[in-house]
């Protein structure tokens, strides 16, 4: 994902993210899952999308457990409610980062 130019276009045309990423990577069991995409500046960990920062998603992800991947972490909620939360870097290309909350 972090290579894949489409994204980039995505992002650049505020088009949906989410949309693609669902069609190009979430299918089989993945395709199971609700998802979200949230798109942030690399430079600025206050920057609010959908009135969330990436600070806020850092937070979640500390307290958070580690699992196979090095950008993931498992979350599980108060009320139960178990899910995942990736992090994945787009610096290179667009200098943003995509955080995947499924």
């Amino acid at each position: 994902m972090q290579n894949d130019t489409a994204i980039v276009v995505q992002i650049e045309h505020k088009e949906n993210v989410l949309a693609y990423i669902n069609q190009k990577y979430l299918n089989g069991y993945l395709a199971r899952f609700e998802s979200s995409v949230y798109v942030f500046p690399t430079d600025d960990s206050l920057a609010v999308t959908d009135g969330k920062t990436f600070s806020y998603f850092q937070q979640m992800a500390d307290n958070g457990k580690p699992t196979f991947g090095r950008n993931l972490v498992f979350l599980s909620s108060e009320n139960g409610r178990s899910s995942y939360l990736a992090f994945v870097p787009m610096g290179i290309l667009i200098h943003r980062n995509i955080l995947w909350l499924f």
